[in-house]
């Protein structure tokens, strides 16, 4: 680390995720986790623990060089310089995510309540651990948060249910963010734990519902396992094929976790496309989507005259060479009535409403799904 990153290209976006990080080192700083004289962890050690990129990093360090906290040494590291002045108490609450960029709509509409609602908003990423889930929402609690959001890993080998459990164990109140109890027994104290998450049934069936009005009716599933809400997705999916009576075709349904979609078992999908005679594909998510585009183009499928094409989630959909029609959570609204609904349990206690709220997704018709239908593609492939 020798020059600062420069600021004045930098996206607001970016900008606001160094601030936040810059605050939570401050705090760390103050609380003596380093004493004046020591190294700070590599810019590795810190983005890994945080969520973040490595130059979020290096940008949150220059802030408290700047501000006197810090002295940078070129191939050496960051120092600790001077401590920060302790703050009077605020009342915080914390938050907990898997990482950062997923997230950033509900994190900044949360801030943005809970702020006006007089609370600082403390940030902390457990990449999909929940170990250092648990951990990191005690550490918040020691350390005066009044409550939590959290955003915990529940698709992964072991018990949710227990995960969920643990957190009625710190004895304040917090609220899940796109997630929700599944399936806890009536005894489970989780049962009564307020959530705000996505309505992702009412998302797939708008989807499929459209399709089905452009005489799509051969409609497949290319999805993922092992990831947050892929087995949610699938049977909404499923859900909503059965209710428009359409047929589901177990050999055009297919689903890999993230990692294991390679560039083969992309091609491979389009294949069945054509010899399934697809007229639609719902594609989870947008970054797979666009891997596909290539493959139907190679194939002579076109897009949407042979085939139409519903993404989930909108990070680069509106980008893609056919901008891709796609269901796109409404974090920012999530985040907002999340926020809400703590601040309200802290401020009332027990009086407060138990908030368990399913926000449907928005639904952004593009290129993906414009014209075509089943007589086209009926046509286009004889």
């Amino acid at each position: 680390m020798t020059n600062p990153p420069p600021r004045d290209s930098e996206s607001p976006r970016r900008n606001t995720r160094a601030r936040r990080l810059a605050a939570q080192l401050r705090e760390e700083l103050a609380s003596g986790r380093w004493p004046i004289g020591s190294r700070l962890p590599p810019v590795t050690d810190l983005a890994a623990a945080h969520g973040v990129a490595f130059d979020t990093v290096r940008k949150a360090l220059f802030e408290l060089a700047d501000d006197g906290q810090l002295q940078i040494k070129p191939r050496s590291g960051a120092y600790v310089k001077a401590l920060p002045a302790t703050a009077a108490p605020t009342a915080a609450v914390g938050l907990i995510t898997p990482n950062s960029a997923f997230y950033d709509p509900v994190v900044d509409s949360a801030e943005a309540v809970l702020h006006a609602a007089g609370f600082e908003l403390r940030i902390t990423f457990a990449g999909y651990d929940r170990t250092v889930e648990f951990e990191r929402a005690r550490s918040l609690v020691a350390n005066g948060a009044q409550g939590l959001i959290i955003a915990p890993t529940l698709h992964l080998d072991g018990d949710p249910i227990a995960h969920l459990d643990a957190f009625t164990t710190l004895d304040v109140p917090h609220v899940l963010v796109e997630r929700h109890p599944v399936d806890a027994p009536p005894q489970a104290p989780c049962r009564r734990t307020p959530y705000v998450c996505s309505d992702i049934t009412e998302g797939l069936n708008q989807a499929i519902c459209h399709l089905h009005a452009q005489g799509r009716r051969r409609i497949g599933f290319q999805g993922l396992l092992e990831s947050s809400h892929a087995d949610e997705i699938f049977r909404a999916y499923h859900s909503a094929m059965t209710a428009l009576e359409l047929p589901v075709n177990d050999q055009t349904v297919l689903r890999r976790p993230p990692e294991d979609w390679s560039d083969a078992d992309v091609a491979h999908y389009a294949r069945l496309v054509v010899e399934h005679r697809l007229d639609a594909v719902v594609c989870v998510a947008d970054t797979l989507a666009i891997r596909l585009l290539p493959h139907l183009r190679r194939a002579r499928v076109e897009v949407p005259g042979d085939l139409a094409i519903v993404t989930y989630d909108d990070q680069v959909a509106g980008i893609a060479e056919i901008p891709l029609t796609t269901i796109v959570p409404a974090r920012a609204q999530i985040g907002a009535l999340a926020a809400a609904a703590l601040a309200a349990m802290i401020r009332d206690g027990t009086k407060a409403p138990i908030v368990r709220t399913r926000v449907l997704p928005h639904f952004v018709v593009r290129e993906s799904t414009v014209g075509g239908g089943s007589a086209q593609t009926e046509r286009s492939r004889a």
